[in-house]
């Protein structure tokens, strides 16, 4: 007997501020349970039931004052099997009927082939301090598509939570197969009938954190459940669909001409198609769980013009393919959770297409306009390839780009308060390469304080070796006593982590890129002129990385050295007060710019 899977979103409305974190909780889950009943006919039963207590107005006025439930009337039915607000007084104020209403999801508004969905929201009546929302639902779900039980939970709330229960029970031939992440929990097992229970209890479950730069996936705990045999079964299972095999576009070849030009490089043709597709087809931005995995033909969101993510990515590959380019589906999961053991499909990310340019592959986004390959957006990301024809299942690692700049400088101060600059850069990121392959200005993107004429001597997909030229660069005259600035040139494809997003005191990790980042510029100065800017000597060295700078001046030369190094792409708590205050110095603007003065009579 195979099994179906849940489609349940609960979303709670909320607000917060997202540059300070508050200690005060303006709500509490008393006690939250979720049970997931398999029955023996492939259906499955889940319970939801919460106790959560409000400490503040903003509590009902801004964050728990609804609750909203997605489902599918095609293969699920969902019953309110009790709910009231229990009064500070202890009174109970139970739910009036025209409390609870259905609704289409916003998300499905615009495309008549989703017109079916339905969103229930629950009013919450009686709302005041210190009250207690009881909400207690059953959604049944008949099997369907796919017929294997699959699921994530994410334990964490907007707020804290108490107590957290989670229940499964399965027919004794059913073998559960679970992944705790971030959490060392096993579940207590036993029977009830002809069930096997499984059950997880948690208590004290933190609440979301507003800082910047969490790895959430490596912080909060989460539990992933399959009755799936392992990551092959849940992949055929799923590519077992007809829109995985008929790329048929009746009526689109004349769209097709049109949009795409026989002189075109294949590359200009394959944007055009994809940025036809994103453009020209309504986005339908729900989880593809709701539809039970199933997705719709290329020619329906062809003639609808609207679809999902998956069904934007489905109607791209049968674009490509007619109008003569390799193309197929890709699902992209980050490398955490996946698992050849453990199958949840729920945990995919995005849908994409890779296709072919030059011999190389490229993944091109159906919904955003890329022009780089996203597996350098997606470094770190499995990218798992549907494609019906092929007898096996491939999953590809889509390792990072670390970033590195090389970044050497040559200006020269002229009499007239202005500079001429001849900057080098070395740089390696992913990079828009037909981009700039057919227009060298595109570089200037990656380059800050320095404009002039670009000279390209190496560029690849992740690689560009440039020189930006400019002549007489008015400096930033400061009042009228002969003092100048000189904004020393930079990379933009630099660290991405804001010391003003770092408060004083941290209590979680930081997520980062590595980097490897050196600056080295030659100053000279006419004669007549004087630096203002004194020597200096910064370092810092420690496990997660290093960084230097070094301002020395000589006469009419001043050398600039500036380095970063991070080595690690999660910065421990215990590493934070030394990494806060490296970046504190690193980007000050004190060490970033020159003042210079003329002191001539």
């Amino acid at each position: 007997m195979r099994y179906k899977t849940l489609f349940i979103s609960i979303l709670v409305i909320m607000a917060f501020n997202c540059f300070a974190q508050t200690k005060k909780d303006h709500a509490i889950y008393n006690k939250i349970s979720r049970e997931y009943v398999i029955n023996d006919d492939g259906s499955l039963d889940y319970t939801y039931k919460m106790d959560l207590k409000l400490l503040s107005r903003r509590s009902w006025n801004d964050d728990f004052g609804e609750t909203f439930i997605i489902y599918n009337p095609e293969f699920q039915t969902i019953k309110v099997n009790e709910g009231y607000t229990q009064r500070a007084d202890g009174t109970k104020v139970y739910l009036p009927d025209n409390a609870i209403t259905n609704s289409l999801p916003f998300s499905c508004t615009d495309c008549e082939r989703y017109n079916g969905m339905k969103e229930m929201v629950i009013s919450h009546t009686a709302l005041e301090m210190n009250c207690i929302i009881h909400l207690d639902y059953t959604i049944h779900s008949e099997a369907a598509f796919i017929k294997e039980f699959m699921e994530n939970i994410d334990f964490v709330q907007y707020c804290p939570v108490k107590e957290y229960i989670v229940t499964v029970k399965t027919p004794k031939n059913i073998t559960l197969k679970n992944r705790m992440l971030n959490l060392r929990l096993a579940p207590t097992t036993g029977t009830e009938g002809n069930k096997n229970v499984y059950t997880w209890r948690l208590t004290n479950v933190m609440q979301s954190s507003n800082e910047s730069y969490m790895p959430t996936d490596m912080v909060y705990p989460e539990l992933i459940l399959s009755t799936f045999n392992d990551m092959s079964h849940a992949y055929f299972a799923f590519v077992n669909q007809e829109a995985f095999r008929d790329y048929n576009l009746p009526g689109s070849s004349e769209i097709i001409a049109a949009i795409t030009k026989k002189d075109n490089k294949p590359y200009d043709n394959i944007i055009a198609i994809r940025d036809y597709v994103a453009d020209a087809i309504h986005l339908n931005n729900f989880n593809q769980k709701y539809t039970d995995y199933q997705a719709s033909l290329a020619s329906k969101t062809w003639n609808s013009a609207c679809g999902t993510e998956l069904d934007k990515a489905i109607l791209l590959t049968a674009m490509l393919r007619n109008a003569g380019y390799e193309a197929i589906p890709v699902a992209l999961i980050k490398e955490r959770y996946h698992s050849d053991e453990v199958a949840c499909l729920d945990l995919i990310s995005h849908y994409a297409v890779r296709t072919r340019i030059d011999d190389k592959d490229f993944y091109l986004s159906p919904t955003e306009k890329n022009t780089s390959s996203l597996e350098y957006t997606y470094g770190g990301y499995m990218a798992y390839y549907i494609d019906s024809s092929i007898d096996h299942f491939i999953a590809r690692y889509l390792g990072p780009v670390d970033n590195k700049v090389n970044l050497k400088g040559d200006i020269i101060i002229n009499d007239n308060g202005t500079a001429n600059e001849q900057v080098g850069y070395n740089i390696t990121t992913g990079l828009p390469y037909y981009e700039i392959n057919k227009n060298n200005s595109m570089l200037s993107q990656y380059v800050t304080n320095a404009k002039g004429e670009i000279t390209c001597r190496k560029l690849d997909f992740t690689n560009a070796e440039f020189t930006v030229n400019a002549e007489e660069v008015k400096m930033e005259q400061i009042g009228e006593s002969g003092y100048y600035t000189l904004n020393l040139p930079a990379a933009s494809n630099t660290f991405n982590v804001k010391p003003t997003y770092l408060n004083e005191k941290r209590e979680h990790p930081i997520r980062c890129k590595k980097t490897d980042e050196t600056y080295t510029y030659t100053i000279t100065l006419p004669k007549g002129w004087k630096s203002v800017t004194n020597n200096v000597h910064k370092n810092y060295e420690s496990s997660f990385g290093k960084m230097e700078i070094d301002i020395k001046v000589n006469g009419n030369t001043i050398t600039v050295i500036r380095s970063l190094k991070v080595m690690q792409e999660t910065i421990e708590v215990s590493q934070y007060k030394d990494f806060r205050a490296m970046m504190n110095d690193w980007t000050d603007d004190a060490w970033r710019k020159i003042i210079v003065k003329s002191i001539q009579n």
